[in-house]
């Protein structure tokens, strides 16, 4: 028998340490990302309006994964009159990721007839069930409640405001 001793191994510079065999157990992070918004975006309409600087590509490693997505919003609302709010929803590929206990959106909204402007702040997270290693698009989608005059939803990124998604892939 040889034995081999060793006080560094260290990767040619032009090549990656890989492991193809090497099985995670169940709960690790395999992987994060994150997603910082560049531009703000305005949001007038009732129906779901995809937010332009949220969409990012993410490639899970295993097929098996779950996907955790946090997302951390700045957001300023105004709204008039009675049933006024707004939606988000966490999108995968264009399909609504359902939060278990909340469906998928982040909503509030205001029954007291009141105008009322919102400056704040909302994290929300979701877990996607992952069966691929396909790239996947990541986005989020608001709406307002109501299309009248004086509502709006605008997500808010720069000048001192940080929103982000965050995606971490978590072995299954």
């Amino acid at each position: 028998m040889t034995t081999l001793y060793v006080d560094n191994i260290a990767p040619n510079l032009q090549s990656k340490i890989s492991a193809p065999n090497l099985q995670l157990p169940s709960g690790s992070v395999v992987q994060v990302q994150k997603h910082e918004f560049t531009s703000s975006q305005t949001i007038l309409s009732t129906s779901l309006v995809d937010v332009t600087d949220s969409e990012f590509n993410f490639t899970p490693t295993l097929s098996s994964s779950n996907l955790l997505i946090m997302c951390d919003v700045h957001y300023y609302n105004e709204s008039s009159g009675t049933n006024n709010g707004w939606q988000l929803v966490v999108k995968v590929d264009g399909t609504p990721v359902i939060a278990e206990g909340n469906d998928y959106e982040i909503y509030e909204n205001d029954v007291s007839g009141s105008k009322w402007d919102k400056y704040d702040r909302v994290y929300r997270q979701v877990m996607y069930t992952n069966t691929s290693t396909s790239t996947k698009a990541i986005k989020l989608a608001g709406s307002t409640y109501l299309a009248t005059s004086g509502n709006r939803l605008q997500i808010s990124a720069g000048g001192g405001f940080t929103t982000n998604i965050t995606v971490m892939e978590i072995a299954g």
